[in-house]
């Protein structure tokens, strides 16, 4: 009996699971579709849709906590997602100002590790400082994503993106 109810619990959790990546998969899927028909719009700002989509996210997340504000999310962070791949490479190309910027793809690995290593490191040492708080600790880590998130809109205005697409 004790192990039907925790198969039942554990099914729930990966059907909760696949629900929030089928919410991610659409919201990218959106994505491609409404940005790839956005040709008259400029490219600035389709980025900066992708940036208040994030914010947005991040946010939604902190403030609502409930099923359907996590599916909200998924969509929204699928979305944005999505339309960063669409944009990465037209934008690679307008930094490093060369047709072919293959080299610059082979090394952006190296250069976005900072970003990739250190920020889960940093969010792990702060949910283990602030471990009393209990789910409050995940809203302050999270509001800190959000700051980083506002804080990448000053170099966004700060790019060219006129040649763009």
């Amino acid at each position: 009996m004790e192990s039907a109810i925790l198969n039942s619990g554990r099914a729930e959790s990966i059907l909760r699971m696949r629900k929030s990546e089928s919410w991610d998969m659409t919201g990218a899927v959106c994505a491609s579709f409404v940005l790839g028909f956005i040709g008259k719009i400029g490219v600035k700002v389709r980025y900066f849709f992708i940036k208040v989509c994030t914010l947005t996210g991040i946010i939604t997340l902190v403030i609502f906590q409930n099923l359907y504000a996590f599916y909200a999310v998924s969509f929204l962070l699928g979305f944005s997602r999505s339309g960063r791949l669409q944009m990465y490479g037209p934008a690679v190309k307008e930094i490093s100002g060369c047709q072919d910027a293959s080299p610059y793809y082979a090394i952006s690995p190296l250069i976005t590790m900072p970003f990739t290593a250190f920020l889960p490191v940093l969010m792990g040492l702060m949910l283990d400082s602030l471990y009393m708080l209990k789910a409050g600790s995940y809203r302050i880590g999270f509001l800190a994503l959000a700051a980083v998130v506002a804080a990448t809109f000053i170099p966004f205005f700060l790019l060219r993106f006129d040649e763009m697409l």
